[in-house]
């Protein structure tokens, strides 16, 4: 076992990126292949309906810094086009993010 601190390489293709606000150093791990990428966001974004970046749940122990961490996140997810892997999401488990009404992030459409 290696113990990693902040953002890393596990092996390649696959990393982790540090996501604080849940917790103090909540890390998402991201998956890379064919020039893809899917996020599994761990609890900075628990479910499709915490999309709002100003939507946290009550036991976030740094809930500004969730909404920090969401704006960072939707910053290079949205326009990369990262799936979105929802851990606590039992209707939707995962998703694209897109920029809807008035910029505000929401589930992409699938064609």
């Amino acid at each position: 076992m290696v113990l990693v601190n902040g953002d890393a390489e596990i092996l390649p293709g696959i990393s982790v990126k540090v996501f604080p606000g849940h917790t103090a150093h909540m890390q998402a791990v991201m998956v890379e292949s064919g020039g893809r990428k899917a996020c599994y966001i761990s609890d900075l974004i628990p479910t499709s309906n915490h999309l709002d970046v100003t939507w946290v749940m009550a036991f976030d122990l740094f809930p500004l810094e969730t909404i920090e961490s969401r704006k960072k996140y939707y910053a290079q997810a949205i326009p990369e086009r990262w799936l979105t892997v929802f851990t606590h999401d039992d209707q939707t488990p995962w998703g694209y993010v897109e920029h809807g009404d008035r910029g505000r992030p929401r589930l992409a459409r699938l064609a």
